[in-house]
């Protein structure tokens, strides 16, 4: 029901958007990677720089890891600009570091290096929350962050030298100001994390 309402919400805005699993489980890097992918071929799919047959590849793949809403294939096809996919679900977190943060945090710090690296194109606009709806992400006073998506060289070594040690919540602590964590307090719901990945023309 929650991701339905967030998905009723992003229609409400103008935009194009649906469901696509409320059933993700799995380490979140792995996740993020997925995720990253999959905005990086629509990113290039709204400027003409792939085709379908690579989503639709994609997608098959995408499938085979994660539990997805029935019709996804055909129903994602049918998304062409400023486009809302909702996820749902509950990852994992490796400890292995001595940082301090959480699995929402984790999977949008990790997100945001991967999205870099694939080189979005210029004219696209990806953005990504990860959130926890109790309002709680580990020992932090966050819920989770928001992706920073014009990161540089520095800021992605920096990023991805707090992901290693799971540290990322000093990361976004650090970048512009601490205003991409998401802070709501205890919100006494829980009913799973909620992942939005938006990908628009800019």
């Amino acid at each position: 029901m929650a991701a339905s309402a967030a998905s009723a919400a992003a229609v409400s805005r103008g935009y194009q958007s649906m469901v696509v699993s409320t059933c993700i489980e799995g380490n979140a890097n792995c996740i993020a990677i997925s995720y990253a992918k999959l905005a990086a071929i629509l990113a290039k799919r709204l400027t003409g720089e792939t085709d379908c047959d690579i989503l639709e590849e994609y997608l098959e793949e995408f499938e085979s890891q994660f539990i997805t809403t029935e019709g996804l294939r055909e129903k994602i096809f049918k998304l062409k600009d400023k486009i809302c996919l909702i996820f749902a679900g509950e990852p994992t977190v490796v400890v292995t570091g001595t940082g301090k943060g959480g699995r929402n945090q984790q999977l949008a710090l990790n997100f945001a290096i991967e999205i870099f690296n694939l080189h979005i194109p210029k004219n696209v606009k990806v953005s990504f929350l990860s959130c926890g709806t109790d309002g709680i992400d580990g020992p932090t006073d966050a819920a989770g962050a928001i992706s920073p998506n014009n990161m540089d060289t520095n800021w992605v070594k920096f990023a991805q030298d707090c992901l290693d040690n799971n540290d990322a919540y000093r990361f976004f602590q650090s970048w512009d100001s601490g205003d991409n964590l998401v802070k709501i307090g205890h919100t006494g719901t829980n009913v799973m994390d909620i992942h939005v990945l938006v990908v628009e023309k800019s």
